[in-house]
C-alpha cells in the first residue's frame, strides 16, 4: 500500500524525509492513515471486497473512496487518466470510513484487462484511493486490490492472534480494554499472528506517545519482537499494531494504555 499524504510532503509514512522536524514515522501525532485493508485482496470472480482503514486522529472526519481502472502517476498528484467506464463499476465507492468494490463480472474484467493493455485476463489489479479529511487537514492513502479471473479464493488477510506485553511486574496479552502502567516503564511486546506463509509477514508499530525500538519487526515466536517505552508523563497513549503479507494482506489492532505516575 502507498500513503499519500499532506500536499507538502510525498509518501509520508513510507518515506520520512519531506523536512528535519517532522516525528519520527511510527510515532502518531494528528491525522494519520496507518493502514488500508481490503477483504479479500486477491478476489476471485464475481465477488466483492470490503475496504476498510486505521485513521488515527479521525474525530469528526470525512472519507472518501474511489477507484481507478489504471495505475496512476506521482507527477500527475495521483489522478485517475480513466473516465468512468459504461460496462465498468461506479469510480465513486463511497464515502464513510467502510466502503466495498463491487463484484466484476467477466466481461467487466476483461473490458478491464483491455484498458490495461494486457492480452491475456488471468488477473488484474486496480488501485484504491482513500481521501481522509478533519480540521482543515487532508490525507490520501492508495492500495491495489488484485481481482482474478478464477473463481477459487486466493491469498486473504491474516490473523493477530494476540498481541503480549511484558514487563518487569507484569505479563499479560493486551486488549482493547485498556491496561495501566507506570510512566516510563519498558514494555516488551510479542505479535503472534497466523494465516501467512511464515517469513511473509511485516509488523508496522505505531504508538502516540513514548518510544519504540523499532518501527518494523517480523513475528517472532520465540521472544520480544519490540520494546515500547512508554511516555514520562501520565495521560493515555494509543499502540497501533498493523500485520501486512507479501501479497497484500493487512489486519491492525489498536490498544489503550493508561500512563501513570510512578
Amino acid at each position: 500500500m502507498r500513503l499519500a499524504t499532506r500536499s507538502a510532503c510525498a509518501l509520508l509514512g513510507v518515506v520520512s524525509a519531506c523536512a528535519g522536524d517532522l516525528p519520527a514515522y511510527n510515532e502518531v501525532h494528528g491525522l494519520r492513515v496507518l493502514a488500508v485493508s481490503a477483504t479479500p485482496p486477491w478476489v476471485p470472480a464475481g465477488q466483492p471486497s470490503a475496504l476498510a482503514t486505521l485513521v488515527a486522529g479521525a474525530e469528526d472526519a470525512t472519507y472518501r473512496w474511489r477507484w481507478c481502472p489504471v495505475p496512476t502517476r506521482a507527477d500527475d498528484g495521483h489522478a485517475c487518466p480513466v473516465e468512468a467506464q459504461a460496462d465498468l463499476p461506479s469510480l465513486a465507492l463511497g464515502e464513510g470510513p467502510e466502503a466495498k468494490l463491487p463484484a466484476f463480472t467477466q466481461d467487466a474484467l476483461r473490458r478491464l484487462c483491455a484498458l490495461q493493455g494486457q492480452a491475456t485476463c488471468e488477473a488484474a489489479e486496480v488501485e484504491i484511493a482513500l481521501t481522509v479529511a478533519a480540521a482543515g487537514d487532508q490525507i490520501e492513502a492508495r492500495r491495489t486490490v488484485t481481482l482474478m479471473a478464477a473463481s477459487e479464493p486466493g491469498p486473504t488477510n491474516p490473523e493477530i492472534v494476540e498481541v503480549e506485553l511484558r514487563t518487569e511486574a507484569l505479563q499479560t496479552a493486551l486488549s482493547t480494554a485498556g491496561l495501566a502502567l507506570p510512566a516510563s516503564a519498558e514494555a516488551q511486546l510479542r505479535l503472534e499472528a497466523a494465516g501467512a506463509t511464515e517469513g511473509a509477514m511485516t509488523v508496522s508499530w505505531f504508538v502516540t506517545g513514548g518510544e519504540l525500538a523499532f518501527a518494523r519487526t517480523r513475528p517472532e515466536p520465540t521472544g520480544p519482537e519490540n520494546t515500547w517505552t512508554l511516555p514520562d508523563q501520565p495521560g493515555l497513549a494509543r499502540l497501533y499494531v498493523v500485520l501486512r503479507t507479501a501479497e497484500g494482506g493487512t489486519t491492525w489492532r489498536t490498544f489503550e494504555v493508561e500512563v501513570e505516575a510512578p
